[in-house]
C-alpha cells in the first residue's frame, strides 16, 4: 500500500510540471522504488532515471543521467579516485546521450579530471 501512495503522489507531482518543455530526471531512492515501478514511471510520465551508476543501472531507453554522491553511498566528502573515473567511463552509454553531474564536496576537481579522462579515449 505504502508504494502504491509512493507512485501516486509522485505521478501527480511530475504531471502537475508536465506542460513544461525541459526534460525531468526522477532520482529515486530506497527499496520501495524497484525497477519495474521507476520503469513504469519514466515511461509513463516521459522522465530520464537519474543514477548513481556505481550503486544501480538506469532502467529504460533513451539519456542516461549519472548523479554521483561519493562513495559509500552519499558520501558528499568523498573524492573519486582515478581508477573510478576511469570506471565511471566503462558504464557510460554507447547508446545514447550521457550527463554526469558530480554532487559531492569535490564536485569541480572531480569533473575537471572527469573530463580529461574523456578526451583522453576520444
Amino acid at each position: 500500500m505504502l508504494t502504491w501512495l509512493l507512485v501516486t503522489a509522485a505521478r501527480y507531482g511530475f504531471e502537475a510540471i508536465g506542460g513544461q518543455r525541459q526534460r525531468k530526471v526522477f532520482e529515486p531512492r530506497g527499496e520501495a522504488s524497484t525497477d519495474e515501478i521507476v520503469r513504469r514511471m519514466i515511461m509513463d510520465l516521459d522522465l530520464i532515471h537519474g543514477v548513481d551508476p556505481f550503486l544501480r543501472r538506469p532502467v529504460g531507453r533513451g539519456m542516461r543521467y549519472y548523479r554521483l554522491h561519493g562513495r559509500p553511498a552519499y558520501h558528499y566528502r568523498y573524492r573519486y579516485t582515478n581508477a573510478e573515473l576511469s570506471a565511471l567511463h566503462d558504464r557510460l552509454s554507447g547508446s545514447w546521450p550521457n550527463r554526469v553531474l558530480f554532487n559531492n564536496d569535490s564536485m569541480a576537481d572531480d569533473a575537471k579530471r572527469f573530463i580529461r579522462l574523456l578526451k583522453r579515449f576520444s
